[in-house]
């Protein structure tokens, strides 16, 4: 069983599958994870570009083709474990599906930038749109953050892009990019400290750190992620910030329990990266399952 159906729970899916194993994958949001809001992604080996959606569509057709898996679209909201198997509680129809082997590849998740009390943040695969010809900000000059910046620079008028850092936290191809379009403009050491709205509660404009005062109709944020792991913490090892502690994808609470891509404590979290995890998660379950006959 994988809890995550992003790009390391699918890598999984498909070693475990091919080794004629059974495999059930469960995602409340399908299948993708955080990929598939990347408008265009250009550092995965043998594509030059392509979006995330159609990176992670690729890769369910690829799971839709091998018959020993079952893709459950639910969320899981608790797991037990006796006598040996792993019991997955269901949200929706309630279910409750065992297994001998577990693998969280639960991921992660966007944190809350706490600027607006109301929280109205924006998503820019797929709100973006809904702000061409507006003036908007990018908090976060991550690859997230840079990335975020030049789709929206394509509709919008003009994209801020800040942090608190005082250089761009982006690959270097990324910052170039970033600089090289006229409708960006790069604000350094900069936080956000208040927003201003109509009548109507939308954005019309934000206060900076050093006072300055933007005319602005949305928010982006892109500051970091936070583990989605509160499920497997019963099972596994954590660190002061959620993420499941390992080396090597393999834990050490409890027998048959492994661990895949961005919810994980490795330095780099990047879609090669967390197929690499799914790989190597599914083949310590697989010989875990076969030592167990």
């Amino acid at each position: 069983m994988i809890i995550g159906a992003g790009p390391a729970g699918m890598t999984a899916a498909i070693y475990a599958a091919r080794a004629n194993k059974n495999v059930v994958l469960i995602d409340k949001n399908g299948f993708g994870g955080n990929i598939a809001k990347s408008p265009k992604v250009e550092n995965i080996p043998g594509f030059t570009e392509i979006s995330g959606v159609d990176f992670a569509a690729n890769m369910f057709n690829q799971i839709e083709n091998l018959p020993n898996i079952t893709h459950i679209i639910d969320e899981a909201v608790f797991v037990d474990y006796k006598y040996g198997m792993f019991k997955v509680s269901l949200f929706d129809d309630h279910r409750i599906i065992c297994s001998k082997s577990l693998i969280f590849a639960t991921g992660t998740e966007h944190r809350e930038l706490n600027i607006d009390p109301d929280n109205t943040y924006y998503c820019a695969t797929c709100d973006g749109p809904f702000f061409k010809d507006k003036d908007v900000i990018v908090v976060g000059s991550g690859n997230s953050g840079a990335t975020y910046a030049l789709d929206l620079a394509t509709y919008c008028r003009k994209v801020y892009l800040c942090d608190i850092t005082s250089d761009m936290c982006c690959e270097k191809i990324l910052a170039d990019r970033v600089k090289s379009f006229n409708n960006i403009e790069w604000l350094a050491n900069t936080t956000i400290t208040t927003v201003e709205k109509n009548k109507n509660n939308k954005l019309t404009a934000i206060i900076l750190t050093n006072g300055e005062k933007l005319k602005c109709s949305a928010i982006f944020g892109a500051i970091g992620l936070i583990p989605k792991t509160e499920i497997a913490k019963r099972f596994v090892k954590t660190d002061d910030r959620g993420f499941i502690i390992s080396d090597d994808c393999t834990t050490n609470l409890v027998p048959g329990v492994f661990v895949a891509g961005d919810c994980r404590t490795n330095k780099v979290k990047q879609v090669v990266t967390a197929c690499a995890d799914g790989a190597i998660a599914a083949i310590a379950a697989i010989d875990f399952l076969n030592n167990r006959r």
